[in-house]
Protein backbone atom coordinates (compact mmCIF):
# COMPACT_ATOMS: atom_id res chain seq x y z
CA UNK A 1 0.00 0.00 0.00
CA UNK A 2 1.24 3.50 -0.85
CA UNK A 3 1.09 6.08 1.95
CA UNK A 4 1.44 9.82 1.33
CA UNK A 5 2.74 11.91 4.25
CA UNK A 6 2.43 15.69 4.55
CA UNK A 7 4.88 17.44 6.86
CA UNK A 8 6.20 20.89 7.68
CA UNK A 9 9.81 22.01 7.51
CA UNK A 10 10.60 25.06 9.59
CA UNK A 11 12.61 26.30 12.53
CA UNK A 12 16.14 24.96 12.74
CA UNK A 13 15.20 22.14 10.33
CA UNK A 14 15.25 24.65 7.47
CA UNK A 15 19.04 24.36 7.50
CA UNK A 16 18.91 20.59 6.90
CA UNK A 17 19.61 19.67 3.26
CA UNK A 18 17.42 17.38 1.20
CA UNK A 19 19.68 14.31 1.39
CA UNK A 20 20.01 14.64 5.18
CA UNK A 21 16.24 15.00 5.41
CA UNK A 22 15.81 11.72 3.49
CA UNK A 23 18.23 9.97 5.85
CA UNK A 24 16.27 11.39 8.82
CA UNK A 25 13.00 9.84 7.65
CA UNK A 26 14.67 6.56 6.73
CA UNK A 27 16.10 6.24 10.23
CA UNK A 28 12.81 7.30 11.82
CA UNK A 29 10.86 4.68 9.88
CA UNK A 30 13.41 2.00 10.71
CA UNK A 31 13.51 2.92 14.42
CA UNK A 32 9.69 2.91 14.59
CA UNK A 33 9.81 -0.57 13.04
CA UNK A 34 7.14 0.36 10.47
CA UNK A 35 6.39 -2.31 7.81
CA UNK A 36 7.88 -0.35 4.93
CA UNK A 37 8.72 -2.15 1.71
CA UNK A 38 12.31 -2.56 0.53
CA UNK A 39 13.65 -2.82 -2.99
CA UNK A 40 14.96 -6.15 -4.26
CA UNK A 41 18.57 -6.94 -5.07
CA UNK A 42 21.95 -7.08 -3.35
CA UNK A 43 21.57 -3.69 -1.70
CA UNK A 44 17.89 -3.31 -0.66
CA UNK A 45 16.74 0.15 0.39
CA UNK A 46 13.49 1.62 1.61
CA UNK A 47 10.98 2.52 -1.12
CA UNK A 48 10.44 6.16 -0.32
CA UNK A 49 10.05 9.20 -2.58
CA UNK A 50 9.89 12.93 -1.95
CA UNK A 51 8.51 15.90 -3.83
CA UNK A 52 10.88 18.49 -5.33
CA UNK A 53 13.71 19.38 -2.92
CA UNK A 54 13.28 22.51 -0.85
CA UNK A 55 16.25 24.86 -0.88
CA UNK A 56 18.40 25.12 2.25
CA UNK A 57 17.22 27.97 4.48
CA UNK A 58 13.64 27.91 3.13
CA UNK A 59 10.61 26.87 5.15
CA UNK A 60 7.44 25.12 4.02
CA UNK A 61 4.10 24.12 5.50
CA UNK A 62 3.34 21.56 2.80
CA UNK A 63 6.11 19.05 2.02
CA UNK A 64 5.22 15.56 0.84
CA UNK A 65 6.73 12.10 0.73
CA UNK A 66 5.37 8.70 -0.26
CA UNK A 67 6.17 5.32 1.29
CA UNK A 68 5.19 1.82 0.28
CA UNK A 69 4.11 -0.38 3.18
CA UNK A 70 4.36 -4.15 3.17
CA UNK A 71 1.64 -6.71 2.53
CA UNK A 72 0.11 -6.50 6.04
CA UNK A 73 -2.13 -3.60 5.00
CA UNK A 74 -4.03 -3.72 1.69
CA UNK A 75 -7.12 -2.11 0.25
CA UNK A 76 -9.41 -2.64 -2.71
CA UNK A 77 -11.71 -0.31 -4.66
CA UNK A 78 -14.71 -1.89 -6.36
CA UNK A 79 -15.45 -0.90 -9.01
CA UNK A 80 -12.39 1.12 -10.02
CA UNK A 81 -12.99 1.83 -13.71
CA UNK A 82 -15.79 2.66 -16.20
CA UNK A 83 -17.21 5.05 -13.60
CA UNK A 84 -19.94 7.63 -14.14
CA UNK A 85 -21.42 10.32 -11.93
CA UNK A 86 -23.75 8.71 -9.38
CA UNK A 87 -21.97 5.35 -9.26
CA UNK A 88 -21.02 3.97 -5.85
CA UNK A 89 -17.49 2.77 -5.09
CA UNK A 90 -16.66 0.66 -2.04
CA UNK A 91 -13.28 0.94 -0.31
CA UNK A 92 -12.48 -2.38 1.41
CA UNK A 93 -9.53 -2.88 3.77
CA UNK A 94 -7.58 -6.10 4.29
CA UNK A 95 -5.48 -5.67 7.45
CA UNK A 96 -3.56 -8.39 9.29
CA UNK A 97 -4.39 -6.89 12.68
CA UNK A 98 -3.13 -9.80 14.81
CA UNK A 99 0.22 -9.92 13.03
CA UNK A 100 0.68 -6.14 13.23
CA UNK A 101 -0.25 -6.02 16.94
CA UNK A 102 2.12 -8.86 17.76
CA UNK A 103 5.08 -7.36 15.91
CA UNK A 104 4.55 -3.61 16.40
CA UNK A 105 2.35 -3.43 19.46
CA UNK A 106 -0.32 -1.34 17.74
CA UNK A 107 -3.88 -1.99 16.61
CA UNK A 108 -4.99 -0.68 13.24
CA UNK A 109 -8.67 0.14 12.90
CA UNK A 110 -9.84 0.04 9.27
CA UNK A 111 -13.46 0.48 8.28
CA UNK A 112 -14.94 -0.16 4.84
CA UNK A 113 -16.57 2.87 3.29
CA UNK A 114 -18.73 3.62 0.26
CA UNK A 115 -18.24 6.74 -1.88
CA UNK A 116 -20.53 8.24 -4.51
CA UNK A 117 -18.85 9.33 -7.74
CA UNK A 118 -19.38 13.02 -8.47
CA UNK A 119 -17.92 15.98 -10.38
CA UNK A 120 -16.70 13.94 -13.35
CA UNK A 121 -16.64 15.90 -16.60
CA UNK A 122 -19.28 14.78 -19.07
CA UNK A 123 -17.81 13.34 -22.28
CA UNK A 124 -18.74 15.23 -25.44
CA UNK A 125 -20.71 13.28 -28.04
CA UNK A 126 -19.45 13.59 -31.61
CA UNK A 127 -20.40 12.13 -34.97
CA UNK A 128 -17.19 11.11 -36.78
CA UNK A 129 -19.02 11.14 -40.11
CA UNK A 130 -19.64 14.87 -39.77
CA UNK A 131 -15.86 15.25 -39.79
CA UNK A 132 -15.31 13.66 -43.22
CA UNK A 133 -16.28 14.45 -46.79
CA UNK A 134 -17.17 11.38 -48.85
CA UNK A 135 -17.07 11.53 -52.65
CA UNK A 136 -17.23 9.08 -55.54
CA UNK A 137 -14.96 9.39 -58.56
CA UNK A 138 -14.45 7.49 -61.77
CA UNK A 139 -17.02 6.07 -64.14
CA UNK A 140 -20.07 3.89 -63.71
CA UNK A 141 -18.87 0.32 -63.11
CA UNK A 142 -15.34 1.43 -62.35
CA UNK A 143 -15.86 4.06 -59.67
CA UNK A 144 -14.13 4.43 -56.33
CA UNK A 145 -14.85 6.05 -52.99
CA UNK A 146 -12.71 8.80 -51.51
CA UNK A 147 -13.00 10.40 -48.08
CA UNK A 148 -11.15 13.29 -46.50
CA UNK A 149 -11.06 14.35 -42.84
CA UNK A 150 -12.14 18.00 -42.76
CA UNK A 151 -12.36 18.52 -38.98
CA UNK A 152 -9.05 17.79 -37.31
CA UNK A 153 -9.45 16.05 -33.96
CA UNK A 154 -6.69 14.38 -31.96
CA UNK A 155 -8.66 11.13 -32.03
CA UNK A 156 -7.92 10.80 -35.76
CA UNK A 157 -4.25 10.37 -34.92
CA UNK A 158 -5.22 6.98 -33.47
CA UNK A 159 -8.17 5.91 -35.61
CA UNK A 160 -9.16 6.16 -39.26
CA UNK A 161 -12.02 5.16 -41.57
CA UNK A 162 -12.48 2.15 -43.82
CA UNK A 163 -15.02 1.22 -46.52
CA UNK A 164 -16.31 -2.28 -47.18
CA UNK A 165 -16.12 -1.61 -50.96
CA UNK A 166 -13.59 0.78 -52.44
CA UNK A 167 -13.21 0.09 -56.17
CA UNK A 168 -15.29 -1.02 -59.17
CA UNK A 169 -18.37 0.79 -57.94
CA UNK A 170 -21.55 1.39 -59.95
CA UNK A 171 -24.30 3.98 -59.62
CA UNK A 172 -26.68 3.02 -56.81
CA UNK A 173 -24.27 0.68 -54.99
CA UNK A 174 -24.32 0.77 -51.18
CA UNK A 175 -21.03 1.34 -49.38
CA UNK A 176 -20.61 1.10 -45.60
CA UNK A 177 -17.90 3.28 -44.05
CA UNK A 178 -16.66 2.33 -40.58
CA UNK A 179 -14.84 4.46 -38.04
CA UNK A 180 -12.05 2.58 -36.20
CA UNK A 181 -12.92 -0.72 -37.93
CA UNK A 182 -10.49 -2.85 -35.95
CA UNK A 183 -11.86 -2.00 -32.50
CA UNK A 184 -14.92 -3.19 -30.61
CA UNK A 185 -17.52 -0.40 -30.34
CA UNK A 186 -17.76 -0.47 -26.54
CA UNK A 187 -13.98 -0.54 -26.14
CA UNK A 188 -13.73 2.32 -28.62
CA UNK A 189 -16.19 4.48 -26.68
CA UNK A 190 -14.37 3.77 -23.42
CA UNK A 191 -10.98 4.61 -24.96
CA UNK A 192 -12.22 7.82 -26.60
CA UNK A 193 -13.87 8.99 -23.37
CA UNK A 194 -10.77 8.26 -21.31
CA UNK A 195 -8.16 9.65 -23.69
CA UNK A 196 -10.02 12.47 -25.48
CA UNK A 197 -13.16 13.24 -23.45
CA UNK A 198 -15.41 12.46 -26.43
CA UNK A 199 -17.69 9.56 -27.37
CA UNK A 200 -18.66 8.65 -30.97
CA UNK A 201 -22.42 8.57 -31.54
CA UNK A 202 -22.07 6.08 -34.40
CA UNK A 203 -19.26 4.02 -35.91
CA UNK A 204 -20.88 2.94 -39.20
CA UNK A 205 -22.70 4.81 -41.94
CA UNK A 206 -24.05 3.67 -45.29
CA UNK A 207 -23.57 5.77 -48.43
CA UNK A 208 -25.17 5.43 -51.86
CA UNK A 209 -22.85 5.68 -54.85
CA UNK A 210 -23.89 8.57 -57.08
CA UNK A 211 -22.46 11.15 -59.40
CA UNK A 212 -20.20 8.80 -61.36
CA UNK A 213 -19.52 9.90 -64.90
CA UNK A 214 -17.83 8.60 -68.02
CA UNK A 215 -14.35 8.59 -69.51
CA UNK A 216 -13.39 11.68 -71.48
CA UNK A 217 -12.81 10.74 -75.14
CA UNK A 218 -12.75 14.22 -76.67
CA UNK A 219 -11.16 17.45 -75.49
CA UNK A 220 -14.36 19.34 -76.28
CA UNK A 221 -16.06 17.58 -73.34
CA UNK A 222 -14.00 19.47 -70.76
CA UNK A 223 -13.35 23.09 -69.86
CA UNK A 224 -10.78 24.78 -67.69
CA UNK A 225 -13.45 25.08 -64.99
CA UNK A 226 -14.28 21.36 -65.05
CA UNK A 227 -10.55 20.59 -64.91
CA UNK A 228 -9.89 22.95 -61.97
CA UNK A 229 -8.89 20.27 -59.43
CA UNK A 230 -6.96 18.28 -62.05
CA UNK A 231 -5.03 21.37 -63.14
CA UNK A 232 -4.10 22.14 -59.51
CA UNK A 233 -2.71 18.60 -59.10
CA UNK A 234 -0.78 18.85 -62.37
CA UNK A 235 0.83 22.12 -61.30
CA UNK A 236 2.20 20.36 -58.24
CA UNK A 237 3.60 17.63 -60.49
CA UNK A 238 5.29 20.26 -62.67
CA UNK A 239 6.88 21.94 -59.65
CA UNK A 240 8.09 18.62 -58.22
CA UNK A 241 9.55 17.43 -61.54
CA UNK A 242 11.25 20.77 -62.29
CA UNK A 243 13.94 20.07 -59.66
CA UNK A 244 15.25 23.64 -59.68
CA UNK A 245 18.38 24.96 -58.01
CA UNK A 246 18.55 27.88 -55.58
CA UNK A 247 19.26 30.18 -58.55
CA UNK A 248 15.99 29.29 -60.30
CA UNK A 249 12.48 30.34 -59.32
CA UNK A 250 9.21 29.45 -61.01
CA UNK A 251 7.14 32.63 -61.24
CA UNK A 252 4.10 31.26 -63.07
CA UNK A 253 2.56 28.01 -64.32
CA UNK A 254 -0.18 28.72 -66.83
CA UNK A 255 -2.57 26.11 -68.21
CA UNK A 256 -2.60 26.11 -72.04
CA UNK A 257 -4.87 23.27 -73.09
CA UNK A 258 -5.47 19.53 -73.23
CA UNK A 259 -4.96 16.73 -75.73
CA UNK A 260 -6.83 13.41 -75.57
CA UNK A 261 -5.25 10.30 -77.09
CA UNK A 262 -8.46 8.34 -77.63
CA UNK A 263 -8.84 4.66 -78.48
CA UNK A 264 -12.44 5.24 -79.50
CA UNK A 265 -13.68 2.80 -76.86
CA UNK A 266 -15.79 4.64 -74.27
CA UNK A 267 -15.50 1.71 -71.85
CA UNK A 268 -11.76 2.23 -71.48
CA UNK A 269 -9.99 5.32 -70.23
CA UNK A 270 -7.75 7.33 -72.52
CA UNK A 271 -4.50 9.17 -72.01
CA UNK A 272 -4.77 12.92 -71.47
CA UNK A 273 -2.00 15.50 -71.85
CA UNK A 274 -2.41 18.81 -70.01
CA UNK A 275 -0.04 21.45 -71.38
CA UNK A 276 1.47 24.24 -69.27
CA UNK A 277 3.55 27.34 -69.89
CA UNK A 278 6.32 27.72 -67.30
CA UNK A 279 7.93 31.08 -66.49
CA UNK A 280 11.25 30.91 -64.65
CA UNK A 281 13.55 33.59 -63.23
CA UNK A 282 17.21 32.53 -63.50
CA UNK A 283 19.84 34.24 -61.36
CA UNK A 284 23.30 34.79 -62.92
CA UNK A 285 25.86 33.49 -60.45
CA UNK A 286 26.41 35.70 -57.41
CA UNK A 287 25.07 38.84 -59.09
CA UNK A 288 21.58 40.25 -58.65
CA UNK A 289 20.89 40.08 -62.39
CA UNK A 290 18.22 37.65 -63.53
CA UNK A 291 17.10 36.27 -66.86
CA UNK A 292 13.57 35.20 -67.71
CA UNK A 293 12.86 31.90 -69.42
CA UNK A 294 9.63 30.52 -70.79
CA UNK A 295 9.22 26.88 -71.75
CA UNK A 296 6.38 24.40 -72.15
CA UNK A 297 5.73 20.99 -70.69
CA UNK A 298 2.87 18.57 -70.25
CA UNK A 299 1.56 16.24 -67.57
CA UNK A 300 0.30 12.88 -68.81
CA UNK A 301 -2.73 11.40 -67.03
CA UNK A 302 -4.70 8.23 -67.56
CA UNK A 303 -8.38 7.42 -67.14
CA UNK A 304 -9.59 11.03 -67.14
CA UNK A 305 -13.31 11.08 -66.32
CA UNK A 306 -16.03 13.70 -65.99
CA UNK A 307 -19.01 13.26 -63.67
CA UNK A 308 -22.59 14.47 -63.67
CA UNK A 309 -21.59 17.66 -61.84
CA UNK A 310 -19.16 18.50 -64.65
CA UNK A 311 -16.11 17.84 -62.46
CA UNK A 312 -13.12 15.89 -63.73
CA UNK A 313 -11.09 13.24 -61.96
CA UNK A 314 -8.37 10.82 -63.00
CA UNK A 315 -6.94 7.53 -61.88
CA UNK A 316 -3.22 8.27 -62.05
CA UNK A 317 -0.29 10.29 -63.42
CA UNK A 318 2.42 9.05 -65.77
CA UNK A 319 4.50 12.22 -65.35
CA UNK A 320 6.02 14.93 -67.51
CA UNK A 321 8.12 14.84 -70.66
CA UNK A 322 11.71 13.58 -70.86
CA UNK A 323 12.56 16.03 -73.64
CA UNK A 324 15.42 18.25 -72.50
CA UNK A 325 16.17 21.85 -73.46
CA UNK A 326 19.17 23.96 -72.45
CA UNK A 327 19.20 27.61 -71.48
CA UNK A 328 22.53 29.47 -71.46
CA UNK A 329 23.24 32.44 -69.20
CA UNK A 330 26.49 34.41 -68.95
CA UNK A 331 28.25 31.81 -66.85
CA UNK A 332 25.95 28.79 -66.49
CA UNK A 333 23.85 26.43 -68.58
CA UNK A 334 20.50 25.44 -67.10
CA UNK A 335 18.40 22.61 -68.45
CA UNK A 336 14.72 21.82 -68.23
CA UNK A 337 12.43 19.01 -69.24
CA UNK A 338 10.05 20.53 -71.74
CA UNK A 339 9.84 22.32 -75.09
CA UNK A 340 10.78 25.79 -76.30
CA UNK A 341 7.50 26.21 -78.21
CA UNK A 342 3.97 24.89 -78.08
CA UNK A 343 1.81 24.30 -81.16
CA UNK A 344 -1.96 24.30 -80.77
CA UNK A 345 -3.48 23.01 -83.99
CA UNK A 346 -1.45 24.75 -86.68
CA UNK A 347 -0.80 27.90 -84.71
CA UNK A 348 2.64 28.25 -83.18
CA UNK A 349 2.55 29.95 -79.77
Amino acid sequence: MRVRVRFEKNGIMRYVGHLDLMRFFQKAVKRANLPIRYSEGFNPHQIMSFASPLGVGLTSEGEYMEDKLGSKVKYELDPNDDLSNGDEVTLSWKVKTDSIKKKYGVTILAEDKTFTVADLEEAEAFDPFEDIEVSFTGVDGDGQIDYEIVNERDVYDDFSFSADSTYYLSEGDKVTVTFAPYMNEEDLKEYCAREYGIIPTQVEKEYTVEGLGHYVTDASEVTEASLEDVIADCKEVVEDDANLSNNETITAINYQGIYIMSTGDASDGDEAYLVFEINVDVKNGDSDETDQLTYYTYVELYDLAINTENKCSYRGVYGTTYNRIDFDTLDTTFYYYGFETFIRGRKRL
